[in-house]
């Protein structure tokens, strides 16, 4: 109850997954999932740009700047 939400959401270790699927798709891998009782839900959109952000109704938060810093600790390799 003392952690923002912003907070929570960065630091809490989750055991789940975000996959990125087309709009078409999305209710073949949902079915999949439900197949072997795992929950798969929509839950956002990829939009062009660097930032990692959250939205609900009129709030807004970035959490992070993929430009700035790499989210999985994997960083781009020189071309």
């Amino acid at each position: 109850a003392a952690l923002s939400l912003e907070k929570w959401l960065i630091s809490f270790p989750s055991y789940g997954f975000l996959l990125s699927v087309r709009p078409q798709r999305a209710a073949a891998v949902q079915r999949h999932f439900q197949t072997h009782n795992l929950v798969c839900e929509a839950i956002g959109i990829v939009t062009p740009g660097t930032g990692l952000s959250l939205k609900q109704g009129a709030e807004q938060v970035e959490l992070w700047d993929l430009s700035q810093d790499a989210l999985t600790g994997f960083s781009r390799q020189a071309e």
